[in-house]
């Protein structure tokens, strides 16, 4: 398995897929869930076979039913989106859930998702903003972001501007071109008199600086 994660990632060795793909099989015929993960990562993406939905929910379900939580979530990814599988919604639920709660921030942000929407389970703002706040504090820019929109529109939490802008800018620093442009909405609507949040102006500059940087 070492091995073969040196291939798939190019560490100390030209990276090759093939290569890795032969070790990770011999790991996973062995039981081991992260070999069957990445193994099937390598058929989802077509690292190096012929791209494979089917092939990779089989090594995934493996995986996920041996506790790997980045497997879980890759499999509640694949019955989400109905991706070498029935599309099925409470299944993706549950296989989020069980990532979740091992402490996985991706699968904390797409369960809080699923609540947020009430797609495969009930409509609970307040769970939602739980799931949402776990993954956040992990630094996941997606759930600071949508942490934010709850703050911002006060779903399942008191609305809070301020805590709403403090992840969107945090979101925003990552990248997030969504949150950037939350951010300078709330600054144009200060510069508007909206006056919903005071010093929005310099997080705002800091935002274009931050753009202007990496072009």
């Amino acid at each position: 398995y070492d091995l073969g994660e040196c291939y798939y990632y190019g560490y100390g060795v030209s990276q090759n897929y093939k290569t890795a793909r032969k070790w990770f099989q011999k790991a996973s015929d062995q039981g081991l869930s992260s070999a069957q993960n990445l193994l099937g990562n390598i058929y989802y993406y077509g690292y190096g076979v012929e791209q494979d939905y089917y092939e990779a929910v089989k090594w995934y379900r493996l995986a996920a039913e041996n506790g790997n939580d980045q497997a879980q979530n890759n499999l509640g990814n694949c019955l989400y989106n109905g991706e070498g599988v029935e599309q099925n919604y409470y299944d993706a639920v549950y296989w989020y859930q069980k990532s979740a709660e091992q402490g996985y921030m991706y699968a904390q942000n797409n369960l809080a998702n699923c609540f947020y929407s009430g797609v495969g389970t009930n409509q609970d703002y307040y769970e939602a903003v739980k799931w949402y706040k776990l993954s956040a504090d992990q630094g996941y820019d997606w759930a600071q972001r949508n942490l934010a929109m709850c703050y911002y529109n006060g779903y399942g939490i008191q609305q809070d501007y301020r805590e709403a802008l403090k992840l969107f800018r945090s979101a925003a620093n990552q990248g997030n071109e969504d949150a950037q442009k939350m951010v300078i909405q709330l600054e144009q609507n200060q510069n508007d008199g909206g006056g919903i949040i005071k010093g929005l102006s310099d997080i705002g500059k800091a935002i274009n600086v931050w753009w202007n940087g990496s072009q």
